[in-house]
């Protein structure tokens, strides 16, 4: 499922990236550190929650430790990360708000994308 998520993100995150190109250097660039941070920001909170529930699966028969402390704070040093990245991005990248957020959201659609597509593929109606 996460695959094919980043496939899908990835292709959407190169249409548009062409269609931005009439639009500008600002827009270019602003969907480009948009589509680049959104891919980072996904893979990254994948990982993050896959080990999450993979220790969480271990935890119910094994002693506590201090593995879901240490996953917390990489999520937490993750969003300061994305936040550091966003404001790097907009101001001294210069990319354009507006096409960095179209950038950003591309993987929220390929999400969606996959979603319907996995439906179909498994024969339920979307």
């Amino acid at each position: 499922m996460i695959g094919g998520v980043l496939r899908a993100g990835v292709v959407l995150w190169a249409l548009c990236a062409l269609v931005a190109i009439p639009l500008g250097r600002a827009a270019w660039l602003g969907v480009l550190c948009g589509g680049a941070i959104g891919l980072a920001n996904f893979y990254g909170l994948a990982r993050i929650v896959g080990a999450v529930v993979h220790a969480s699966g271990r935890a119910a028969s094994a002693r506590p430790t201090g593995r879901a402390a240490m996953l917390a704070a990489l999520l937490v040093a993750k969003f300061a990360l994305l936040v550091a990245l966003v404001w790097a991005s907009l101001r001294l990248v210069g990319a354009q708000p507006i096409a960095f957020l179209v950038g950003i959201s591309i993987f929220v659609v390929a999400i969606f994308c996959s979603g319907a597509a996995m439906r179909r593929s498994l024969g339920q109606p979307s």
